[in-house]
């Protein structure tokens, strides 16, 4: 049953329907994510996993600890994913979120134990897995102000089963991996603030946090923000409600400022950005060609076009446009915005990865759009919009088991033209290509010592075997 977004619903849904949409979408999302092996998901998690040993084993994030890494940064090879810190420290470019996440996977590996750089990997996709079973809740339980159990737990499992979820978030410690639970939980609050409007205490200081983490979600930022400051203005005492929820995201984000000013000397994580422009004259480049080609490619490339991985997300964005609801209007914006950034950086395919994972946060707003809208869409387009939404868990599902690197991303994604080349695309890659059982390697195997006592006694991260 769909209810009219302008007022509170009437009652909750019934509670034994509701207990159990949830549970199923937590169970299934956290299963699909342990279905393949834990390959190796390009060099952006693999920072993560190794900050999440720091933390363990050092309380500190700084990197300096892994011997392979203190060592290549001495011959000034530091990796990709590192750089130096304002204070000196070796940093991850990705923040400290993806670290911080994967510690609590790590607390049960001892000191001094056997591991390889694949245990790691096994270990922490536990904490991924945990943060997308929890987003897709969070989203499960912003559909419930809208639409009945069944149809907020599938609309849910197309977000958190579809290539922005299990099949790529919830196997390693990507940046969006630890802000996206943050950035889903605003759309609860959102959703039920007509009849809690305290829920709306919450929502800048979600996004603050979320935002923090992952710069890039700007666009997104904006037309949720926009949204809110909506929902405000017909809450009961607005005026209250936004002292208190500014003074509340300045508390939550006043850490992760201080983190980020003492890794990076800026208060947002710019490590990547400052990185990138070490190697390139443009990361984020104005030029006309390089949005129109960002964009195109990002619709319609038959290797990263969100209509071919997602299709429910145009479809979601056409909805909320012609929404007459002003507020979801602004999170169609913030959805445009969120393309528009993505198109402009010069890495706009995202690398290895399955599908667009620039645009991963897309597709879990995506089915909040479709119920949102106010009125019920005509029965042919809910029609249309259920098969959509179909395909996208179908291509998440043909990731979750058959996608890996070497099948087609690490042969053609660097190739001129591999993007758009119609024959040998992910898709056929993923059918055609044979398995391989052998583990992919995106860092020194190992083994290692797992908080192996240095020389002077201090704990380290993980350590080579002598």
């Amino acid at each position: 049953m769909t209810v009219d977004p302008h007022s509170a619903p009437t009652s909750s849904p019934p509670a034994w329907p509701t207990a159990a949409a949830l549970a199923v979408v937590a169970v299934l999302t956290f299963a699909a994510c342990f279905v393949q092996p834990a390959r190796g998901q390009g060099r952006d998690t693999v920072a993560g996993r190794l900050g999440a040993a720091a933390v363990v084993c050092n309380g500190s994030l700084d990197l300096a600890g892994v011997d392979w890494v203190r060592d290549a940064a001495a011959k000034h090879q530091t990796p990709y994913f590192a750089t130096a810190g304002a204070d000196g420290a070796i940093v991850s470019i990705f923040g400290r979120g993806p670290a911080l996440l994967g510690a609590v996977a790590l607390q049960g590996l001892a000191p001094g134990q056997t591991v390889t750089d694949r245990d790691l990997r096994y270990a922490v996709r536990w904490s991924a897995a945990a943060a997308v079973a929890l987003s897709a809740v969070l989203l499960a339980l912003a559909l419930l102000a809208f639409t009945s159990p069944t149809a907020a737990a599938g609309l849910a499992l197309a977000a958190s089963v579809s290539f922005a979820g299990s099949p790529s978030l919830g196997q390693g410690l990507w940046q969006q991996t630890a802000c996206l639970p943050f950035l889903i939980a605003t759309l609860p609050c959102l959703a039920w603030s007509r009849r809690f409007h305290w829920l709306l205490l919450l929502v800048p200081a979600l996004l603050g946090l979320a935002l923090l983490q992952r710069p890039a979600l700007g666009g997104l930022a904006f037309g949720l923000g926009l949204a809110w400051l909506m929902r405000v203005r017909a809450a009961p005492d607005p005026a209250r409600i936004a002292v208190w929820a500014g003074a509340l995201a300045l508390l939550a984000g006043a850490p992760l400022v201080c983190a980020n000013l003492a890794d990076f000397g800026s208060p947002l994580p710019l490590g990547q950005f400052i990185r990138n422009q070490a190697w390139i004259d443009e990361p984020l480049s104005q030029r006309p060609t390089r949005f129109l080609t960002g964009m195109t490619g990002l619709l319609v490339s038959p290797a990263r076009g969100i209509l071919w991985y997602a299709p429910l997300v145009p479809a979601a964005v056409w909805l909320g446009w012609r929404s007459k609801l002003p507020w979801t209007r602004a999170l169609s914006m913030g959805l445009v915005l969120h393309f528009c950034l993505a198109a402009v950086f010069h890495n706009w395919s995202g690398g290895i990865a399955f599908g667009p994972r620039l645009l991963a946060e897309a597709a879990w707003l995506a089915p909040f759009l479709v119920v949102a809208g106010g009125e019920p869409p005509p029965r042919r387009v809910r029609a249309w919009l259920g098969a959509l939404a179909l395909w996208t868990i179908a291509v998440g599902a043909l990731g979750i088991w058959r996608y890996d690197p070497r099948a087609w991303d690490l042969r053609r994604l660097e190739v001129p033209g591999g993007v758009w080349d119609v024959a040998d695309n992910p898709f056929t890659a993923l059918v055609t290509q044979p398995r391989h059982h052998e583990p992919l390697v995106d860092a020194p195997r190992g083994p290692f010592r797992f908080c192996a006592p240095q020389p002077l006694g201090d704990l380290a991260a993980p350590r080579p075997l002598p």
